[in-house]
């Protein structure tokens, strides 16, 4: 029986507004003791003492130079700072509406999910960094959500749908952690990439109006660009397969920018929905090695821009064959 169950914690994006009106060496240290500005910190690779130097230099004008998330996550508590107000609109009308929100995103959710999926997940609301992410290394219920980037109710519905669809596939998750105990290399690498391209895939396709959508409207019909993020991903399956590279080492080079992993998992869920109906992506969801989402893909209408080749589709296969085996 499908279960999703969500809680709000606002607590990041309130304790360091608080710190900016007091500017208390209390606050500053509580900041650091709090669970949402932790993932935030662990997510971008920051340390405490990185933030706190970026906290300081923030509210009190210094010149310091930062470098890579460090000076993103400055310019973001900068803007914070000056726009606040707009922050806390926002928050208090979350709060207000948390019952409505939560209705909406498992209303959104549901109907792209198999009947086992469940989730428990904790959103913190954060106003820097990263728009919505989650932190499996270290929690696997927690989502934590930029509020600067989605400036409507709406919008952030959208964005927290796409976190829960991806919470929701635990058996994927145990099929990756069954794949790297008893699984041989390269099929764990084939697997990285492919469940990317199919869970951003369908987390994407349920929530039209943020970025990894709204980039695939613009190339979809724009000459031989889908075809070749299509041909990327091909080639990436084929060479983790051969241990040519990684998996890491693919998805690395695939799913920044919302690059092939995301505008190919979107076509082919499209395709997929358009030719059988929501109910497919429904049950190809349910195998946890995503051949069928493969094949279905592939006997889909001629219409479709790509087309994989007999060699990967076996080299799915076999990976399913292996799933079978340790699940």
């Amino acid at each position: 029986m499908m279960r999703i169950e969500l809680f709000l914690d606002t607590s990041p994006v309130e304790e360091l507004l608080v710190y900016f009106k007091k500017q208390d060496p209390a606050i500053k240290h509580k900041l650091l003791n709090n669970r949402g500005i932790r993932y935030m910190l662990y997510h971008h690779n920051l340390s405490s003492r990185t933030f706190l130097k970026i906290l300081q230099s923030a509210v009190t004008g210094g010149k310091e130079s930062f470098m890579g998330a460090a000076a993103m996550l400055h310019r973001d508590i900068l803007k914070y700072i000056e726009k606040h107000y707009e922050y806390e609109k926002l928050v208090n009308e979350i709060k207000a509406s948390w019952s409505k929100v939560r209705g909406k995103v498992s209303a959104k959710v549901e109907g792209y999910l198999p009947d086992w999926a469940e989730a428990q997940v904790k959103v913190y609301l954060v106003p820097v960094g990263d728009d919505a992410y989650g932190v499996n290394p270290i929690d696997t219920n927690a989502v934590v959500i930029n509020m600067r980037y989605f400036k409507s109710l709406e919008v952030f519905i959208e964005a927290l749908a796409h976190e829960v669809h991806h919470k929701a596939l635990w058996k994927h998750r145990e099929a990756y952690a069954r794949l790297t105990r008893n699984g041989p290399r390269n099929l764990r690498g084939v697997f990285e990439v492919i469940n990317e391209v199919v869970g951003e895939g369908v987390a994407s396709i349920i929530s039209p109006n943020i970025a990894p959508f709204q980039k695939y409207r613009k190339i979809k019909n724009k000459g031989n660009s889908l075809k070749e993020n299509y041909r990327s991903v091909e080639e990436a399956i084929i060479m983790v397969y051969r241990e040519e590279m990684p998996g890491e080492e693919a998805v690395s080079k695939l799913y920044p920018n919302m690059g092939p992993i995301y505008m190919v998992g979107i076509d082919m869920a499209l395709t997929i929905e358009k030719e059988y109906g929501t109910w497919a992506l429904r049950e190809v969801l349910d195998d946890p090695s995503v051949y069928k989402f493969f094949k279905m893909f592939n006997q889909a209408s001629s219409k479709t821009v790509y087309k994989y080749t007999s060699q990967t589709l076996k080299i799915i296969k076999q990976l399913q064959q292996r799933m079978q085996q340790i699940l």
